[in-house]
């Protein structure tokens, strides 16, 4: 009994010793399978790139507008984000008493300035602007966005979550 403890006391041993005397190369080893996956990939990547004659940006219809039975609204799908925002800003030069806006996220560049001028313009104009957006989103995307004081604008709160009740 005594001797297979120690046959098993001297396995052990030869294992630790044959895993600490390999152990750097085995992880060596796969740290460079690793690198050369990663770097055929992206040669990979970048030759499909090149070789690729595609036309930029993502295949899509327009849709048309869809009259609704009260043929007063109408109803459109913007599947560009662009096409969105331009047709936004339309509308907001056709407004002669109020504009309601909200958005989720109002960033400081070219779309977002657009819109605050467009705004701005119609609020000095008379026609009454209300902007609305998320307060939490534009929490985490730093913000910057000089809205005049004639644009009325809300912010939904951030409430941490221990605050949130649901029933």
């Amino acid at each position: 009994m005594l001797s297979a403890g120690l046959r098993a006391i001297s396995h052990i041993k030869a294992f630790f010793y044959v895993l600490r005397r390999y152990a750097p190369r085995i992880v060596a080893a796969v740290f460079a399978a690793q690198a050369a996956v990663v770097a055929v990939l992206v040669t990979l990547a970048e030759l499909r790139k090149r070789r690729d004659t595609r036309p930029e940006g993502f295949p899509w219809e327009p849709h048309p507008e869809i009259s609704l039975e009260s043929k007063e609204v109408w109803f459109k799908i913007f599947p560009q984000g662009e096409e969105l925002f331009e047709a936004m800003l339309e509308e907001i030069e056709k407004a002669e008493r109020e504009i309601f806006i909200e958005t989720f996220i109002w960033k400081n560049d070219r779309v977002g300035k657009r819109f605050v001028e467009a705004l701005a313009r119609k609020a000095r104009e008379g026609v009454r602007v209300y902007a609305i957006f998320d307060g939490l989103a534009n929490f985490i995307v730093v913000v910057s966005v000089d809205t005049p004081r004639i644009i009325d604008q809300s912010t939904f709160p951030t409430l941490p979550p221990f605050q949130l009740t649901y029933s």
